[in-house]
């Protein structure tokens, strides 16, 4: 083991870079969705997850993912993209074990997508609730982001549920 010299930053180079391209990477997602601070675990874990199935130079324009498939012997694997949606739209989360006499209750939670798991398996922010969920039964509606005057909204109407 080398130690660094007193009073010095650590000289671990390559770690070092790949956590700048993924908070550089996380900032451009958070600014262009528009999502709160509160949420920056989830924004710097889904751009690792897209940095990982990313082209990158280094690899001979190969995805970090498609090349250790490859070491591993599967040749011609490359991950799978057709599950990517806009970061940051609309989804609206089906809700389970809802009771069949509610039949005018909401059949859905409106939330805003802040990460995945897999290819069918998707997390949403769900803006009513404040927490973050997995499902795999959404839809998305990638016009529309999230607005920080929705959660004035949310506000005002639980305060009026309160009343």
């Amino acid at each position: 083991m080398e130690k660094s010299p007193p009073h010095t930053q650590d000289q671990n180079g390559p770690a070092e870079r790949s956590g700048g391209v993924i908070i550089g990477r996380g900032r451009a997602m958070k600014n262009t969705a528009n999502l709160p601070e509160i949420l920056w675990p989830e924004i710097l874990t889904c751009a690792a997850y897209l940095l990982n199935r990313s082209p990158t130079k280094s690899l001979n324009w190969e995805t970090p993912m498609g090349y250790l498939e490859r070491l591993s012997g599967n040749q011609d694997s490359q991950p799978s993209l057709n599950h990517l949606v806009p970061y940051g739209c609309r989804a609206y989360s089906f809700i389970k074990k809802q009771p069949k006499l509610d039949r005018l209750e909401p059949r859905a939670h409106i939330g805003y997508l802040v990460g995945y798991v897999s290819t069918n398996v998707f997390r949403i922010w769900i803006l009513s609730q404040k927490t973050v969920v997995e499902t795999r039964d959404v839809v998305f509606d990638i016009t529309k982001r999230y607005d920080p005057q929705d959660d004035q909204l949310y506000v005002a109407l639980e305060i009026l549920e309160i009343l």
